[in-house]
């Protein structure tokens, strides 16, 4: 097992794009075809497996990468680097292949599938460029619909799947909450979930100030519907 601290991890997304030809901070970018050139074979499947995402397959002569279908070009390229953190840190985990699925199965090791998907998310959305973008724009993100807006504008921007950008920002709510508050961006420290709960360490991620928004109008409308209905009630009366 390759166990690493979230830095490190992140450290290896950054040697992978540097086999690849690609700086640290590069984003937007469109993976397949970058994988094919190094010899790894990518193929599109119609799985039949529900909830079968990609899998990987380690080969001492080229390496095989299958992906769903079923799935749009955008989450294909994310999965495809999800598998690629498999091929990197995990060939010799004592598994054939690695079958990926949209919810962890019980059988599955969940530290090796966090590890992926973080190095994706890492791949895709740098946090050291996510990281200003957020800081540039704290000040608005202060309620439901100018969160949500904002959400979408960094789908468009670094073009993954909107889960994606949500996984991002819970993930990296430690960071965001150090740069916004004036630590430099080279001084973050990069500290996984884990072990921020270890450290007594706990922030709030903007989707989680998203949701607080949300339950408050949801409270209020429910309340004020509830009124509504009781004068209407008392009107019927007489």
């Amino acid at each position: 097992m390759n166990y690493c601290t979230k830095y490190e991890l992140y450290q290896t997304v950054a040697h992978i794009k540097a086999s690849l030809g690609l700086d640290t901070d590069k984003y937007n970018i469109d993976l397949i075809p970058l994988l094919k050139n190094t010899g790894i074979k990518v193929e599109i499947l119609p799985f039949q497996t529900v909830g079968l995402r990609g899998m990987a397959i380690p080969d001492n002569v080229h390496d095989i990468i299958l992906l769903s279908s079923k799935r749009n070009l955008i989450e294909q390229n994310f999965d495809a680097a999800h598998e690629v953190m498999h091929l990197e840190m995990h060939r010799h985990c004592c598994s054939k292949a690695f079958h990926c699925f949209e919810k962890i199965k019980p059988n599955q090791n969940s530290y090796i599938e966090w590890q992926a998907n973080e190095g994706a998310a890492e791949f895709f959305v740098p946090y050291l460029v996510l990281l200003p973008i957020i800081k540039s724009e704290y000040h608005l993100l202060n309620n439901l619909s100018c969160i949500e807006a904002f959400k979408k504008e960094l789908v468009s921007l670094f073009k993954v799947p909107e889960a994606v950008i949500k996984y991002r920002l819970d993930n990296l709510k430690y960071e965001i909450q150090q740069y916004v508050s004036g630590i430099p961006l080279d001084e973050i420290e990069v500290l996984s979930l884990a072990k921020q709960k270890e450290r007594n360490i706990f922030c709030k991620s903007l989707n989680e100030i998203s949701n607080e928004n949300f339950n408050r109008k949801l409270y209020a409308w429910i309340s004020y519907k509830n009124l509504s209905q009781n004068i209407e009630n008392q009107y019927n009366i007489f």
